[in-house]
């Protein structure tokens, strides 16, 4: 087949990996934007009340909004880097049709090692649950060392 007999194709797939990008961008944002509202309504309500032991627990929802935020930004790499690939094709002129509408994700341990790559060696990721974290615990030592039993 020509480039120009599959070029519909090839805009449409564009288009469905540009989307899911969009999709898991966002979904990125919507995870950053609830732990920052689920922690701020509990550390002020840890304050207000006296309430040293919730602090701590708050820790635990911040951990699974850090793996599911790491998870939207490692298949938000594989779909940049399956678009980058497609588009390489399509600027040499060696895309055929088996190129088109596949997307395929990593599974198994490569899902894992990705997952961790997001984890640790992400400036989205690590930082900003690193310090949110970081206000939790310090928040917590000002609470006890602060206060008389």
């Amino acid at each position: 087949m020509t480039l120009s007999s599959i070029d519909a194709h090839v805009h449409k797939s564009m288009d469905l990996l540009q989307a899911n990008l969009d999709r898991m961008c966002q979904l990125s944002n919507t995870c950053k934007a609830w732990c920052i509202a689920l922690v701020s309504a509990v550390l002020l309500f840890a304050i207000k009340e006296q309430q040293r032991d919730v602090l701590m627990v708050l820790m635990m929802p911040v951990g699974l909004f850090y793996v599911l935020d790491a998870y939207y930004l490692s298949v938000e790499r594989e779909l940049l880097t399956l678009a980058r690939t497609l588009a390489e094709k399509v600027r040499t002129e060696k895309v055929q049709m088996s190129d088109v509408f596949m997307i395929r994700t990593s599974k198994g341990r490569a899902r894992l090692f990705l997952l961790a790559k997001a984890m640790f060696w992400s400036w989205s990721t690590l930082p900003f649950y690193g310090t949110i974290a970081g206000v939790i615990v310090w928040v917590a030592w000002w609470r006890v060392w602060t206060t008389s039993p």
